[in-house]
């Protein structure tokens, strides 16, 4: 039923039902360009909330705090996801 969908919209239709997509790799290139993004989401989040409040305004609608440091700790997933494109292995402890 879904794929009769498909082929009626005109989308991609070259799989079978049985068939899967390859799996999307994110690339050296790709994850740097993400980097910088949530480094400039970052930097931009964390000067809008430094900002004094302007009490004629109103109240602040979007919490640009939590939007930097969620962005923040997007940023160390895609370092260490560099890491691991550049060949880092994680250091094993003693064998004991």
């Amino acid at each position: 039923m879904i794929w009769r969908r498909f082929r009626e919209t005109g989308l991609r239709t070259d799989l079978s039902p049985t068939q899967s997509r390859p799996p999307v790799q994110m690339t050296f290139e790709t994850t740097l360009i993400a980097l910088f993004a949530f480094l400039g989401l970052t930097v931009f989040c964390g000067w809008r909330g430094a900002r004094n409040p302007d009490p004629k305004k109103g109240p602040r609608l979007i919490p640009w705090r939590l939007i930097m440091v969620l962005a923040a700790a997007a940023m160390f997933v895609l370092i260490v996801h560099l890491a691991g494109l550049a060949g880092v292995v994680p250091v094993q402890g003693p064998v004991r």
